[in-house]
């Protein structure tokens, strides 16, 4: 117990250090790289960021580079410049997804030259995923494709489920003389990288269509009782199907609904019904009329109730973002096509309770966006002209009416990331033509950066010594750690249970810098232990970690 009160001592007085890494000063950014655009970013729920950055190299054959990078809440790069080997040299549409296990996923199209045209490299895609830690180390030996024997995926989605897998959906798309052949397929990857629905998944759809096919694959959401929604569409002008499965894979219902509609976003609500909003196609495109759809499961039976939103206007209304909160709010991004002022921006919230809407348009942003983030009652949108708006819940702006100025560079592009600090707060992520990745904290008052304390003694823990969650976890009998040495020092890894008790020393010697891969079988270490939570703690120099595994017999 004493050992363990001493680990969690450590832990609370390494976590109340205070650093100071973000600038206070609105024309200085912390700079994290020289290496490439930020394609994707997601919060680690600690205020910090992991995000995946790569450089592009155009010419007759494109190569990309996929880097790995985790950042603390105070702007410390925790792990920087891990190179995710196990992805393909043309890797496009790359996302970081987190994974229920604690760990993560990178998911991507693996592209690969199929013919050249005209002296250009022409390239077909398939959909792949690899899961990594939180450290940016593969978990996998490669990566995993959706499907085997299939290319030329066009998009993709992935959700992660509650065993430390995910669903993938893919769409594919072959174009003929006069139409297009396409399928839509959904897979489900295990936590060890197993196909569980094999090697082709599940087809939902396949089939020509002679006005095109729209790239949208279909959209997997897992209800509470382990059953997936899946809803699919396949074409322009075609009615959209709506399947129930089991998380086994097998079809329990299929149902086809309404044509003349076009796609927008499906949200899962709390209540496991599954929320359907469509365009109203029926007077040709640009469509007008926004509807939105019930669909719950009575008696084995798909039951799906229409009810229209908004009202006939005279604009076109274009899909950019949206979203469902906690509450069973939908959030909604659009742009509209006026003749006067050209493409403007407009927010709309679609609350659960009758007639609670803004307006018939929405409210109006001060410039166009293309993203918002969704916190709590807050919403902020990065804006075309550089900018930050944020409003609270009832739309009132909360940093100034035309925004908090937020001036990046050229280069910002379509690749800037804004993340969550899960304090009300924001990370925005962005890469500069000259100096490289770069990142900004603006905390929930709107104000650059954050002002802290220093202890200079504990910096070079964060620029250096990194210890992976174990591999897997729960496990029987074996695992893996993974660390990172910055320098030659006395390594001493121990295991405690859950009173305190050391059951086992791991590790007891001096080590050299650099990557440490560590495989521990019990049953050589300590063959009685029984099932239950264990505690294994690092000690490097004045370096304490300790982190919490689970042992299945």
């Amino acid at each position: 117990m004493r050992e363990v009160k001493k680990a969690l001592l450590s832990l609370v007085l390494f976590s109340t250090v205070h650093f100071a890494q973000w600038s206070t000063t609105p024309s200085e950014d912390t700079e994290y790289t020289n290496r490439g655009s930020v394609v994707s970013a997601i919060d680690d729920y600690a205020g910090g960021v992991f995000f995946i950055h790569g450089f592009t190299e155009y010419s007759i054959e494109r190569s990309f580079a996929p880097i790995f990078a985790h950042i603390n809440k105070y702007g410390y790069e925790i792990t920087g410049g891990v190179v995710i080997e196990t992805l393909h040299d043309y890797s496009t549409e790359v996302q970081i997804h987190p994974s229920s296990d604690n760990n993560l996923f990178v998911s991507f199209l693996g592209n690969f030259i199929y013919k050249y045209w005209n002296g250009l490299a022409v390239y077909a895609g398939k959909t792949a995923v690899i899961k990594i830690d939180t450290n940016g180390y593969p978990l996998w030996d490669e990566p995993i494709y959706a499907i085997v024997d299939s290319t030329n995926h066009q998009t993709y989605e992935l959700i992660p489920d509650d065993s430390g897998g995910c669903f993938i959906s893919t769409s594919l798309n072959y174009i003929e003389i006069n139409a297009s052949y396409g399928q839509k397929i959904i897979q489900h990857i295990s936590s060890s990288g197993e196909r569980l629905w094999g090697e082709q998944g599940i087809m939902i759809y396949e089939g020509f269509q002679a006005n095109g096919l729209q790239f949208f694959p279909p959209k997997i959401h897992q209800r509470s009782d382990n059953n997936l929604f899946v809803y699919v569409v396949t074409n322009l002008s075609s009615s959209f199907e709506i399947n129930l499965f089991s998380y086994d894979g097998e079809q329990l219902l299929n149902t086809e609904y309404t044509p003349d509609r076009r796609f927008f976003n499906t949200f899962l609500n709390s209540n496991d019904e599954l929320l359907v909003l469509t365009y109203d196609n029926t007077g040709g495109f640009p469509a007008n009329n926004l509807i939105l759809g019930t669909c719950i499961v009575v008696n084995d039976t798909i039951t799906f109730v229409d009810s229209t939103l908004l009202q006939p206007v005279d604009y076109g209304l274009y899909h950019t973002h949206s979203t469902i909160d906690k509450k069973n709010n939908i959030h909604l991004l659009w742009r509209i096509d006026d003749d006067n002022e050209g493409l403007l921006s407009y927010y709309k919230k679609i609350t659960n309770v009758p007639n609670g809407l803004y307006d018939s348009l929405g409210i109006k942003l001060v410039s166009n966006s293309f993203t918002f983030l969704l916190e709590n009652d807050t919403i902020t949108f990065l804006l075309d002209n550089q900018s930050l708006y944020r409003i609270d819940s009832l739309a009132h702006p909360t940093w100034g009416d035309e925004g908090l100025l937020f001036t990046l560079d050229d280069c910002l592009g379509p690749y800037a990331q804004v993340v969550t600090d899960n304090n009300n707060g924001i990370v925005v992520l962005w890469n500069e033509c000259i100096s490289g990745v770069r990142g900004k904290l603006i905390n929930k008052n709107g104000e650059l950066g954050i002002v802290t304390d220093v202890d200079e003694s504990y910096t070079n823990y964060l620029s250096g010594f990194v210890v992976s969650s174990n591999y897997p976890n729960p496990f029987n009998p074996s695992t893996t750690i993974m660390y990172d040495l910055p320098q030659e020092v006395r390594v001493n890894i121990k295991l405690y249970d859950l009173l305190g008790q050391e059951v086992a020393t791991i590790v007891n010697m001096d080590q050299k810098p650099g990557t440490h891969k560590l495989e521990i079988d019990l049953r050589k270490l300590n063959s009685g232990l029984a099932s239950g939570i264990y505690f294994y703690r690092m000690t490097a120099g004045k370096f304490v970690k300790t982190k919490k595994m689970l042992l299945l017999k």
